[in-house]
């Protein structure tokens, strides 16, 4: 297990979203399509 901040996160899919807006679909704030929810676990796949 490692942390992965929202700010590295979005660096790593080349800024397709926000910081914030990555917090919010995370947490359930926002809805999340399923290409985001792709591209996000498909980049934190890679850091493994």
């Amino acid at each position: 297990m490692a942390v992965l901040d929202v700010e590295a996160l979005a660096a790593g899919i080349d800024d397709e979203m926000d910081p914030k807006e990555i917090q919010q679909k995370v947490e359930g704030r926002q809805p999340m399509a399923l290409d985001e929810y792709a591209v996000l676990h498909s980049h934190i796949e890679s850091r493994r």
